[in-house]
């Protein structure tokens, strides 16, 4: 089994000033009280502009790349020199009006035209579906709810935005991938990517869809999904995550009476990622996948399943992908050993992308034994170079 033990190579890039920054951070975040008193602050400090970049300067430089494309490069080149990857990802959330959403499709088009100008260092572009698109009307084609003329009209304008990114990302040959949504909106996500898939994936995967494997019906669309493509004879992409919203989509089947949509036991979500990995690489010839995982289990397995079945290392159809600043154990080690490996990189001003770090950093203080494992790397590699 591949080993993500070696933090010689994890860090090598990193001084000791960055490996103490970065323990200061982990610690920071794996303090739940901490949280719980500081979101409302931010929250509100976000609505009447008050300045806090003083109390989230720290976590920023430890999972944002920078303000903007251009400040992010040197991020970018640093990574390039571990044989890793970037991919931007412009990651403001939370605001749901036209001209936030044509502004957003706009940064994403400059992605695509970034990645096409610099292959060597951004092999896909990015996009979250209510980043150019209203969470209700996704909703409402959801659940096959009527729209009045109003929401039709602004449903169209949605499938052009989308469209006018698929379209440049084909012209450039720039594979673009949709983070996945709440499972009440993700239908509409999921027919949109199978439509312009049809329109798109003829030569290559240009729209790959992101699965959330914690949900319990994700096993059998990826199956669906293969199937779909193969009698269409287009190529589909995944990339396969565990799920960024369990604690919301129980609360939300509750309230609606519903069975939650989501796996209640990890063991179970673990056993249904591997599954769909095992699935991907038994049908490599009809798909390109990414493990963006922080699992070392899932990376080790999507290796040596990928060694079984004859499949290189540089294989363009087999990427792995962890956050910027998390997992560099994973990602560092894996590079070394001729991966294909990628960076989430976010990019935005502070202020736009404090929504992103807080609910980062709520998923760090929820799980655990992930927060724990990164402080315990980061002192194992302090301690290793201290003696």
């Amino acid at each position: 089994m591949h080993s993500f033990n070696n933090t010689n190579i994890a860090f090598q890039h990193f001084s000791n000033k960055d490996l103490r920054k970065s323990l200061r951070v982990f610690k920071l975040v794996s303090r739940n009280w901490l949280l719980n008193l500081g979101k409302p602050f931010l929250m509100l400090a976000i609505k009447l502009h008050i300045p806090v970049g003083w109390a989230l300067r720290g976590v920023y430089n430890q999972f944002v790349g920078g303000k903007t494309l251009s400040n992010a490069l040197p991020v970018m080149h640093k990574l390039a020199e571990a044989d890793i990857k970037s991919i931007p990802d412009y990651s403001v959330e939370g605001q749901d009006n036209d001209a936030s959403f044509e502004n957003t499709a706009t940064e994403i088009k400059k992605t695509i035209r970034f990645a096409a100008q610099n292959r060597n260092l951004v092999p896909f572009a990015v996009f979250k579906p209510t980043g150019i698109s209203s969470f209700a009307l996704l909703e409402k084609k959801s659940s096959n709810t009527t729209m009045n003329l109003n929401e039709l009209e602004n449903w169209d304008k949605t499938v052009q935005r989308w469209d006018s990114i698929f379209a440049l990302a084909a012209e450039m040959s720039v594979s673009v991938m949709v983070d996945a949504e709440e499972s009440w909106i993700q239908k509409a996500v999921d027919d949109l990517i199978f439509d312009f898939s049809l329109k798109y994936n003829h030569e290559k995967p240009v729209v790959f869809n992101t699965l959330q494997m914690y949900r319990r019906d994700r096993l059998d669309f990826l199956k669906y999904s293969i199937s779909f493509g193969q009698k269409n004879n287009i190529r589909l992409g995944f990339k396969l995550v565990r799920g960024a919203y369990w604690e919301k989509e129980n609360k939300y089947a509750q309230a609606h009476n519903l069975p939650s949509a989501v796996w209640q036991q990890k063991g179970e979500t673990d056993k249904t990622y591997n599954e769909a990995i095992a699935c991907c690489v038994k049908n490599i010839d009809a798909v390109a996948f990414m493990c963006a995982s922080h699992n070392e289990a899932s990376n080790a397995l999507a290796a040596e399943l990928a060694e079984k079945a004859n499949i290189k290392p540089s294989d363009s159809r087999l990427w792995f992908a962890q956050l910027y600043g998390m997992g560099n154990h994973i990602s560092y080690n894996l590079a070394a050993s001729g991966y294909n490996v990628a960076k989430y990189l976010p990019y935005a001003p502070l202020r736009k992308v404090m929504p992103y770090l807080i609910r980062r950093a709520e998923e760090n203080s929820s799980v655990k034994g992930q927060t724990l494992r990164e402080l315990s790397i980061l002192k194992e590699e302090i301690h290793r170079r201290l003696n």
